[in-house]
Formats: C-alpha cells, sequence, structure tokens
C-alpha cells in the first residue's frame, strides 16, 4: 500500500517495500513486488489500469477481497474498481466487533443479491467458505515479543538495523 485510506501510522514506503522484496527473494522470479499503486498515485481502479497497461490485452484480473468489500462495491471506487476486473474471488472471514474484546462476527451478506450484481456487471465470482480468523497487523503489531514469528528471517535482520523502525 502506497497511502493508506484510513491509517496515518504506517513506516516509510521505501522501507515497507524493501521489506516485501526481502520477504518473497526465496521464491526467485516467480513472484515480485509492484509500485504500482505509487507508480500510478493511487489505488484500485487507477492501479488496475496501470497494471493492465503492462500485460497482453487478453489478460484476466480478478480482484481477490474479504467479504468486506461488499460494504463499498456499489459506491464510486467500488465501480471503478469492478469496471477494471474480470471477476470476484471473494474470502469469508471472521470480523472483530469494534470497541468489544474478543467478539466476533460473520459478515452478513446477501449472495443472492451479490450474484446478481456480478452478472448485471459481467463479472466472474466466487465465494472461499472456509472463514478465516480474525488476523490483522494491529494484531501483529500488538503482539509484544511474539511479531518476530509473523516475518522472514531477512525481515526481522531489516528491522533489527533500523530500530528507530521498530518504535
Amino acid at each position: 500500500v502506497y497511502k493508506h485510506a484510513v491509517k496515518r501510522d504506517l513506516l516509510p514506503f521505501e522501507d515497507r517495500l524493501e521489506m516485501c522484496k526481502l520477504a518473497v527473494q526465496s521464491f526467485g522470479d516467480t513472484l515480485h513486488v509492484s509500485t504500482i499503486e505509487r507508480d500510478v498515485g493511487e489505488s484500485n481502479g487507477a492501479m488496475l489500469r496501470g497494471l493492465k497497461s503492462q500485460y497482453p490485452n487478453d489478460t484476466q484480473f480478478f480482484w481477490i477481497c474479504g467479504d468486506d468489500f461488499f460494504r463499498w462495491m456499489e459506491r464510486p471506487k467500488g465501480l471503478e474498481t469492478l469496471k477494471e476486473v474480470n471477476g470476484l474471488i471473494v474470502q469469508r472471514r471472521l470480523h472483530k466487533q469494534e470497541d468489544v474484546d474478543e467478539t466476533f462476527f460473520k459478515e452478513p451478506i446477501d449472495e443472492n443479491k451479490i450474484r446478481a450484481s456480478a452478472v448485471r456487471l459481467g463479472l466472474e465470482i466466487e465465494f472461499i467458505y472456509g472463514e478465516l480468523p480474525h488476523f490483522s497487523s494491529t494484531l501483529v503489531r500488538r503482539a509484544p515479543g511474539h511479531w518476530r514469528s509473523f516475518l522472514p528471517s531477512s525481515v526481522i535482520q531489516y528491522l533489527d538495523a533500523r530500530p528507530h523502525l521498530l518504535k
């Protein structure tokens, strides 16, 4: 993420970029880290248009998202995103209830309405029904002494060499 719509306490982009590169380096040429969001200055629709310009015209793009995407799917940003993809792959997951400790809920969705919207928009849609547990970067950051277990050793070494980032 180049700029997050809500979070303001992100580490500098260049450091996050370098850590992502370190995290995938063991995969060789099979994975690469994209800076397309920084390059185009926006996320979602603009980012997808930028990516599409880098691939052959017949390349299919699928938006992999959590079920909370449906909260904003019909808003301008959501419609802009949907216009640029061939389909959606939607992961059902547990969400944490705001201001209530250890209370989780399943996002209520009207699957028939969503499938009808997909047909109307000419999109393929697949649901992954095995709910993932609630997990977020906030949980990782709040796990003192344990956040290291979530990271490859190369990223831990990068952070250890830059203690100012750990504050």
